[in-house]
């Protein structure tokens, strides 16, 4: 194969130009100008009938969209437990005194001496301080009378704001925590919030590209803004609007391209459906819907190869009235040979 074609290989792959230069520049010593690699990228356009896009499925693994959503949830809930204890004495003990996120001295004696006066489990003391911070079950409580009905309302919100302020709780912490018992609980519901599932598709793609700054737990949930506002849907949206451009800028920087449309990405990943609609075909064959008149010559080749050829360089002037012969005779040798 010489570099002419390991040119049009590449931009069928799908690579990006600064992946193109280099690889040619590997392989054949050349140095690729842009102007040249854009009237290659132009013709195979026009040949295949569409514009050629930076096509991320081809640097990673996709998998179907439900082990998307499962990879999601129990990444973000890694760590994430709830109390769940069937004695209700050591529950509503353990409600009692963790509320505040604070186990003082005074509240540790408490709950040894009612151990010992109801033989309670020796390790109360433990299974409060597990729930200090990171497992507030008053807090959890709070969630679940919120999100019972998979609406979350205003007034919910701020009821929830001020729960929070009350107790001296850290937003922070309350917004980590929302989010996680929503995600844990409810991540069907959520996916009907058409931002929320791109969102989950952002995280996917950042968590196998390995950028850092997007998927870690903390940092993605911090743009979770819960009380930004009293409508969690614009919560939602702002967050969205600032992954998308955090992946847009990641993506373009580390593949070197300009062409990456992360719509392409959002109508990829059906959840509904559990489909992944990527282009399957790596060749980019020929269409023949949008190029009809491309399929007609084509086809016309074996029996009538002279005219064939002058249909084509008709239907390519037409297009582009200054093409060169050379580049004439190249794009019709690339539709011919394409099978």
């Amino acid at each position: 194969m010489n570099f002419n074609d390991s040119i049009i290989q590449y931009l069928k792959e799908g690579l990006s130009d600064s992946e193109i230069i280099s690889n040619i520049y590997s392989k054949y010593a050349i140095v690729l100008n842009k102007k040249t690699l854009l009237n290659k990228r132009l013709m195979v356009e026009k040949m295949v009938g569409h514009k050629l896009k930076f096509d991320i499925s081809k640097k990673i693994d996709f998998k179907l969209p439900n082990t998307i959503k499962n990879e999601f949830k129990n990444y973000m809930c890694d760590e994430f437990t709830i109390l769940n204890l069937k004695d209700e004495k050591i529950s509503y003990l353990i409600n009692l005194v963790t509320r505040d996120n604070v186990l003082t001295e005074i509240e540790k004696d408490f709950l040894s001496q009612k151990t010992e006066e109801l033989s309670l489990p020796h390790d109360l003391i433990e299974k409060a301080n597990e729930y200090i911070l990171s497992k507030n079950p008053y807090l959890d409580n709070i969630f679940s009378l919120i999100l019972s009905d998979g609406i979350i309302k205003k007034e919910e919100i701020m009821f929830l704001l001020e729960k929070t302020i009350e107790n001296e709780f850290d937003e922070e912490h309350v917004n980590n925590r929302f989010w996680k018992f929503a995600i844990n609980f409810h991540l069907n519901k959520f996916l009907e919030i058409e931002s929320f599932s791109k969102l989950i598709k952002i995280w996917y793609t950042a968590n196998k590209l390995s950028f850092d700054v997007i998927y870690k737990s903390d940092n993605f949930l911090s743009q979770f803004k819960l009380f930004h506002s009293n409508d969690i849907k614009l919560s939602i949206d702002l967050a969205l609007d600032f992954f998308e451009k955090k992946l847009t800028d990641s993506i373009c920087s580390h593949f070197k391209t300009k062409d990456f449309e992360i719509n392409n990405l959002y109508n990829s990943i059906d959840f509904k459906n559990n489909e992944l609609k990527f282009v399957v075909d790596k060749n980019l064959k020929l269409k023949s819907e949008p190029s009809a008149d491309l399929v007609d010559i084509k086809n016309s080749f074996k029996s009538h190869p002279m005219k064939a050829y002058g249909d084509y360089k008709k239907l390519m002037e037409s297009n582009n009235p200054n093409i060169s012969n050379k580049k004439l005779k190249e794009g019709f040798r690339l539709l011919i040979e394409d099978n």
